[in-house]
């Protein structure tokens, strides 16, 4: 049979790599996850106006 301590601070690891993935999904993707959304609802983009 094998052992295997776990240390109590892997918590703290776990969820800090955690919170660092999500934050770096939304720094590269910020930009598609609002059209993502609006193409879900239907709602059209609004295109910059040309001047």
């Amino acid at each position: 049979m094998i052992w295997a301590y776990i240390d109590p601070g892997i918590g703290g690891l776990l969820l800090q790599g955690l919170i660092a993935g999500l934050a770096a999904m939304w720094l590269f993707f910020r930009k598609d996850i609002p059209a993502f959304f609006r193409r879900l609802i239907g709602k059209k983009e609004k295109l910059p106006k040309e001047s």
